[in-house]
């Protein structure tokens, strides 16, 4: 029985990178990116420095600013320099401009134009166009999803920092959010804000963005990549398989369950711990397999019910591991006692704030040391590895191996199964590359072994 869920379970993961080259070919190409900045903006920075627009758009142009985006109302300006030119459009707009496949849209403001009533007619007129259609993420535009999954093949992934936040970051901190999104989510155009108030009463507004724009379009070609215009990520569907979108929440499901289970029946806690991540290694791959048509690689779907896949598998494991040696029955028959409610109200605490920490979104503030924290990790190792997998997720799943007759046993089980739960959540992040993925998950087990073999001399240290 053993030999044959081997089998089993290594042809479905040969199957499924299989089902996953063609993704992996496409990822391995650095396509174009678009830096965009709003005439409007340069208008403003014309005003503010008293310098004519032609000059600041030549010094713009040679720093790296391939783009300029223009309202209908402005969309006749005659514009000397050879920009690209992305249309704004929004939903108090007269009408939808006549577009073509040359034309690159993007909508401004919190709805899109049409909505809510004519969004099957302006999808319509896009799709005929053909233009291409900018969805800016994080940034929520009611109307956005509806459009964008009727034209998947005409997509460009955007990421733009608010002019109220831009103000906030030192040049640095942006270009670095700015590399990170395009690394580790496919963006492919960066919408620019420019920096319009003085830190310095002697500080010239134009020499500042335009040493902004030269950094940023340095670090853009030492990545590889070339700045001209962009084009959609999946001009077809790789392998359509939306309907097996639940399979893959199922399999998130049930992946750590089993890997831990099988675990811990091995003899030896090494030959434990090892089986139980290339299980989940072996799932994150299916994963991968089932979910590959544009719609999720895009993100204009997210994977469901996250929140459910993080805590459902920490809690099983937990429980199981807890009455695998006690009766359920003399567990209900103990007093309640006063601190069985604290640490009731705890264990929910934490739960609560490791869900709004993790998924697709964080939310919550975040202390300005664990900041700190991860720009350092993300420096030195280019990406981040996550914190919950080397810092208690993989050191816990070695002592739960280490030491299965522990009265703290069930707790080491639940705290190592989220290392488990996140190393397929990494996969679930379909937007992100999977060499991103990979990469950052392979950083937080060996990072993680590093952390519990600190640990295990820490506890043999206090025996």
């Amino acid at each position: 029985m053993k030999t044959f869920f081997w089998v089993l379970y290594g042809s479905l993961v040969a199957l499924s990178l299989v089902l996953i080259w063609p993704r992996i070919s496409q990822e391995r190409l650095h396509g174009p990116i678009e830096t965009v900045m709003a005439y409007s903006d340069i208008v403003r920075l014309s005003e503010s420095e008293k310098l004519p627009i032609p000059v600041i758009l030549a010094r713009f142009k040679h720093a790296g600013l391939t783009s300029l985006s223009l309202t209908p109302a402005s969309s006749n300006i005659q514009i000397q320099e050879s920009f690209f030119i992305v249309l704004r459009v929004s939903n108090t707009d007269s009408k939808l401009p006549v577009l073509s496949k040359n034309d690159t849209l993007l909508f401004d403001g919190p709805e899109v134009y049409g909505y809510p009533f004519l969004l099957k007619d302006v999808g319509r007129a896009l799709q005929q166009s053909g233009c291409r259609l900018g969805m800016v993420e994080l940034y929520p535009q009611a109307g956005i999803e509806t459009l964008a999954k009727a034209l998947p093949s005409q997509i460009i992934r955007v990421h733009s920092i608010p002019e109220l936040e831009i103000h906030l970051l030192t040049p640095d901190a942006a270009i670095s959010r700015y590399m990170r999104a395009i690394r580790e989510r496919r963006v492919n155009m960066l919408f620019l804000h420019p920096y319009m108030h003085r830190r310095l009463s002697s500080e010239n507004l134009i020499t500042l963005n335009t040493t902004y724009l030269t950094q940023l379009s340095l670090h853009i070609h030492q990545e590889g990549y070339a700045l001209t215009k962009a084009e959609p990520l999946y001009l077809h569907a790789i392998f359509r398989m939306y309907f097996l979108q639940y399979s893959a929440w199922l399999l998130v499901l049930v992946i750590p369950i089993l890997a831990i289970l099988t675990g811990l029946a091995m003899k030896r806690w090494w030959a434990g711990f090892l089986v139980s991540v290339l299980i989940t290694a072996g799932g994150a791959v299916m994963v991968s397999a089932l979910l590959l048509d544009p719609v999720f690689l895009l993100g204009i779907i997210r994977f469901p019910f996250i929140s459910g896949a993080l805590v459902i598998p920490a809690l099983f494991i937990g429980a199981f591991s807890y009455f695998r040696d006690r009766k359920f029955i003399d567990f209900l028959k103990q007093p309640l006692l006063i601190s069985h409610l604290v640490c009731g109200l705890l264990c929910v605490g934490i739960i609560g704030v490791y869900v709004m920490r993790s998924g697709h979104s964080s939310v919550g503030s975040i202390p300005i040391l664990e900041v700190h924290f991860r720009s350092f990790l993300e420096h030195i190792f280019s990406v981040r590895p996550r914190t919950k997998e080397f810092l208690f997720g993989y050191p816990a799943l070695m002592l739960a191996f280490m030491f299965p007759q522990s009265r703290y046993s069930w707790l080491y089980a639940a705290m190592g199964s989220i290392a488990l739960v996140s190393l397929l959540n990494s996969f679930c992040h379909l937007h992100t590359p999977l060499w991103v993925s990979t990469y950052r998950s392979v950083l937080g087990l060996g990072l993680g072994l590093i952390v519990g073999a600190f640990y295990l001399w820490i506890r043999r240290l206090f025996r």
